[in-house]
């Protein structure tokens, strides 16, 4: 799969802390390999817009939208309270 970052998606990535800078890094790589990987929790979170999430810690998510079967493109990261207010 594809994969693309907006660039709200950087402003994100730069606000946070060394540590989940790193484990967004770490994740990345896993996804690139097998987005479906277990641990990942890539999973579609809002049928009608095609939002998917992937997991980065227990207190960290990412949110892209899938414009085609091939194509993710990464528009927010944050903490975890944000992203359920975004889900809903």
């Amino acid at each position: 799969m594809n994969s693309k970052a907006s660039s709200n998606f950087w402003k994100n990535y730069d606000t946070l802390r060394a540590e989940i800078k790193e484990q967004a890094k770490v994740k990345y790589r896993l996804w690139k390999k097998n987005p479906f990987q277990p641990g990942l929790q890539f999973k579609c979170v809002n049928i009608h817009q095609n939002l998917w999430s992937v997991r980065i810690t227990d207190s960290f998510r990412a949110l892209g939208v899938k414009p085609d079967d091939a194509t993710i493109v990464w528009f927010w990261l944050g903490d975890h309270d944000e992203y359920l207010r975004l889900i809903k």
